[in-house]
């Protein structure tokens, strides 16, 4: 349905949610200013545009097949704290699983309802740390599913007198943070008659279905499988990386995780988890395992602007056809240095044409100004404590200020 006022038009599906008390408006986007015409700096509105691009290239009919995969924590609430749900680095342990069994598996329950296809639950290494994979989908269907898995989660947690934060580093400024890695793969169009944004639940036994499209990421007679399409992309995206690390990091916490589990320069290498990109490809493999894991983006990433910045890139390598780096590059060898906090990546961005054009300037100028406006207030408040953390420890004040700014609402 779409509802239409003088400043804006909604475009809005009417869902029941299995965890909602009652039938609930999921808006999509703000997609219309008044006039009618499209908002830019809508990301959402944007991740269309940069996926109707990829399609149009070369008149290929090029789709994205995507998910996100994401970290977060748990929390118990109790008297004003707010403890991690459970206690221990025990990833992947059952006895650590039924802790908050109860709660994951509301939450694929109530993911089923909505179309979201959970794949993998599990502990992960930080205390109250949980991970979730969802089955990949198409183009835009991809990232409105992340934005419902991450809005469903939190509504759960809360509904249990708990809190599910998205925030990269909740409890501690020490190890690993959340992330939310993004896995994709190119497809192109058989021909002009499957043409067409492709949108759907992709999952299917045995895999997924693909019918009318074949894989434009995989070549077995290609180096390490990839084709020269999934190679200059690659590269595109190696060649942006410090500008989409501000989109992929946002806030500041999210720069505790470079070196636990996370990148620090941009390279990519075969099923390396430490990579920028991990490329999951074999020679001999099949065109469904063939895909790309963006291992950048922590929880807190928003994944409309991840995927249209990725997108962005990627064309730019295309364009150019740009050769794609050794595998494995450390910064002595070449690889450009992330950015190491989010002024330097807010500075990046704005440097990159590429990205800012492709992108447009309404949406950066939006998105840079709040950013900065975030680290404006953190700073404040780490200046200016709040009277109880008058004789903290600078860790404990930096904590508390993040917390303040992003632990209930990412």
């Amino acid at each position: 349905d779409t509802c239409r006022s003088n400043e804006a038009s909604f475009a809005t599906l009417y869902v029941t949610m299995p965890h909602a008390l009652q039938c609930v408006t999921y808006t999509a986007s703000v997609t219309r200013r008044a006039g009618g015409q499209l908002n830019p700096a809508v990301p959402r509105t944007a991740c269309r545009r940069m996926l109707q691009r990829l399609e149009a290239f070369g008149n290929r009919g090029l789709a994205l097949l995507s998910a996100f995969e994401y970290e977060f924590g748990l929390a118990r609430c109790s008297g004003g704290s707010v403890c991690p749900a459970f206690v221990g680095p025990e990833t992947f342990l059952t006895l650590q699983m039924t802790k908050s069994a109860d709660f994951l598996y509301a939450v694929e329950e109530a993911m089923e309802g909505v179309g979201v296809d959970v794949c993998a639950m599990h502990t992960e290494a930080a205390d109250g740390q949980l991970e979730i994979a969802v089955a990949p989908k198409w183009n835009i269907d991809a990232a409105d599913a992340a934005s419902t898995f991450k809005t469903g989660v939190k509504e759960i947690a809360q509904q249990r007198g708990m809190l599910a934060t998205f925030m990269s580093k909740p409890f501690s400024l020490e190890g690993g943070g959340n992330g939310g890695h993004f896995n994709f793969s190119l497809w192109q169009a058989m021909g002009a008659g499957e043409r067409g944004m492709r949108r759907g639940v992709v999952r299917s036994e045995g895999g997924f279905d693909s019918t009318g499209f074949v894989s434009a990421q995989r070549d077995p007679d290609g180096a390490f499988g990839l084709s020269a399409t999934a190679a200059s992309f690659l590269a595109g995206i190696l060649a942006h990386a410090p500008a989409l690390e501000a989109f992929c990091s946002p806030t500041p916490p999210c720069y505790k995780r470079h070196g636990n589990w996370a990148p620090t320069v941009a390279n990519w290498a075969i099923d390396d988890r430490m990579a920028a990109v991990r490329v999951k490809s074999q020679q001999s493999g099949s065109a469904k395992e063939c895909y790309f894991e963006l291992r950048m983006p922590s929880s807190a990433a928003c994944a409309y602007l991840v995927t249209a910045a990725v997108i962005a890139a990627g064309l730019d390598g295309l364009r150019q056809e740009l050769p794609l780096p050794p595998p494995g590059q450390s910064a002595a060898d070449g690889a450009a240095p992330l950015p190491t906090d989010l002024a330097a990546s807010l500075l990046a961005l704005k440097a990159d044409v590429v990205l800012c054009d492709a992108l447009g300037e309404e949406l950066v100028r939006w998105f840079v100004g709040v950013k900065e406006a975030e680290m404006a207030t953190i700073a404040q408040r780490i200046a200016t404590p709040p009277e109880d953390l008058k004789h903290s420890t600078a860790e404990q004040c930096i904590l508390s200020a993040w917390r303040h700014m992003y632990l209930e609402f990412l």
